[in-house]
């Protein structure tokens, strides 16, 4: 890991040695090499979606010419689907959408790093989100990385409500440091089920309403605090994460 430490160094970049240390980096494999370069140039500016464009129209040349490489060919599709994934992402009113690629792995503390950061305009606080939901909440910033709490990490909370076609039931939505998130619902009068979906609720600023969050796979009574306390399964898919969207305020 001292080659990815003295680079951080370099760049002037933030740096968390004990989460570093148990870092996993995503290998950039030659096949998609080209493909990382391009989301890490991308990231560098507000969201463009004719360059977005652009890229997957080169992508999709490019898997005329390695129809013999069925390995290459399912790795570029991967690719082109994921873009194309990320560049049907609706606008959010009033952010910034930065598009981010993925450059560290910290799954024991619940943490991701970005390729953006201070120079693109992220800030502490700003939402990240993925084409199927929200993925976490940027905590540190430097230059040009950051560091992002996912959604499943223990500090991480968010207003939530269902949304099940009846009453939705208010409540919020915590990381437990698992792969699942609880839900918490202090009303009594409305219906809640395994399965309803959970999304934002809109009464903060930095989460914009109805963004998904993820599922519920149990509901049950806690009677220690009277309330309803539900599980969570996230839906942004987090263990398969590479690109994602900060929203800039």
């Amino acid at each position: 890991m001292g080659w990815a430490q003295s680079g951080a160094n370099s760049a002037g970049e933030i740096q968390l040695v004990p989460r570093t240390a148990r870092a996993i980096v995503y290998p950039f494999q030659s096949v998609v090499s080209a493909v990382s370069t391009w989301v890490a140039d991308v990231a560098t500016g507000i969201w463009s979606g004719k360059r977005l464009n652009a890229r997957v129209r080169e992508l999709e040349a490019k898997l005329g010419a390695v129809s013999q490489n069925a390995e290459r060919q399912s790795q570029l599709e991967k690719e082109v689907g994921r873009l194309k994934s990320v560049l049907g992402m609706p606008p959010i009113p009033a952010r910034k959408s930065v598009v981010a690629a993925i450059i560290g792995n910290f799954p024991t503390d619940k943490r991701i790093q970005l390729n953006v950061g201070s120079a693109q305009g992220v800030k502490p606080g700003d939402a990240v989100i993925a084409p199927l939901g929200l993925v976490g909440q940027v905590v540190e910033v430097g230059p040009k990385s950051c560091y992002v709490n996912l959604i499943t990490h223990p500090e991480f909370s968010v207003g939530a409500k269902t949304k099940n076609g009846i009453a939705a039931a208010v409540g919020i939505a915590r990381g437990v440091n698992e792969d699942t998130m609880t839900l918490e619902v202090y009303s009594s009068m409305v219906e809640v089920k395994v399965k309803d979906l959970v999304v934002t609720s809109g009464l903060s600023e930095t989460y914009p309403e109805g963004i998904r969050i993820g599922w519920l796979s149990d509901i049950r009574l806690d009677p220690n605090y009277g309330i309803r306390r539900g599980v969570i399964k996230p839906a942004a898919g987090l263990d398969n994460l590479r690109e994602v969207v900060v929203l800039v305020r």
